[in-house]
């Protein structure tokens, strides 16, 4: 073999190996998840969405709570959530607080929980229904 064909093989050696080494570093090590996401929608009692509205999800198990509020579609997500046992509550001024029970999240789930809030007191506690 000439010298210059010894290079050429060299360094096409070394670019093939540069090459799936960065593939390799774009693709996750474990696509794999430990969590579960819970979404859904926020709607008054005619139907309309809610934009706005805050929401607050709680692990039943641990005590701990994320929150976020309604997009402009009335829409949430909260995503990275341990497994376990939650309960979503969902509130806005001239509303009755709306609370969800008994949602189990496991590994890889979404869990959609679309709400409805009711005009009144926001005192007043409704909705609370198992999913």
């Amino acid at each position: 073999m000439t010298t210059r064909f010894k290079v050429f093989r060299t360094l096409l050696g070394a670019t093939a190996m540069l090459l799936m080494a960065a593939l390799l570093w774009l693709v996750p090590a474990s696509a794999q998840t430990t969590t579960g996401t819970i979404l859904g929608t926020v709607h008054d009692q005619t139907g309309a969405v809610l934009p706005g509205a805050n929401i607050t999800i709680r692990n039943v198990d641990t005590g701990l709570t994320r929150s976020s509020v309604t997009d402009e579609r009335g829409a949430y997500r909260v995503p990275a959530l341990n497994v376990g046992t939650y309960e979503v509550q969902v509130e806005m001024s001239g509303f009755q607080r709306a609370v969800r029970q008994g949602i189990t999240l496991t590994v890889g789930r979404e869990a959609v929980v679309d709400m409805t809030m009711n005009v009144g007191d926001v005192s007043e506690e409704i909705g609370r229904a198992h999913v």
